[in-house]
């Protein structure tokens, strides 16, 4: 099988362990771009209350091709204070 990718997915990040809260993301597009515009995964992730503007350090976007279907997987470091 193959195809066009499409859909969206929804993430939360649960902080509250840490005294943080539980803040979910909208729709996000399953070809979202890893950073630098408003609908990129960098950006939604930072819009988020228990994350913010400089809460990850870097984004990057890799293409998978499974059972000839194509796919992303995105990898997230965030800064050190969100460790705990």
């Amino acid at each position: 099988m193959s195809g066009t990718l499409a859909g969206s997915f929804a993430l939360a990040l649960d902080t509250r362990a840490s005294g943080g809260s539980l803040q979910y993301t909208g729709a996000i597009s399953a070809n979202a771009e890893s950073c630098c515009d408003r609908l990129s995964l960098a950006t939604i992730l930072e819009s988020l209350e228990n994350i913010g503007r400089n809460g990850i350090t870097n984004v990057t976007r890799t293409g998978l091709t499974f059972d000839g279907r194509t796919g992303y997987e995105w990898t997230v470091t965030f800064a050190a204070g969100l460790s705990d």
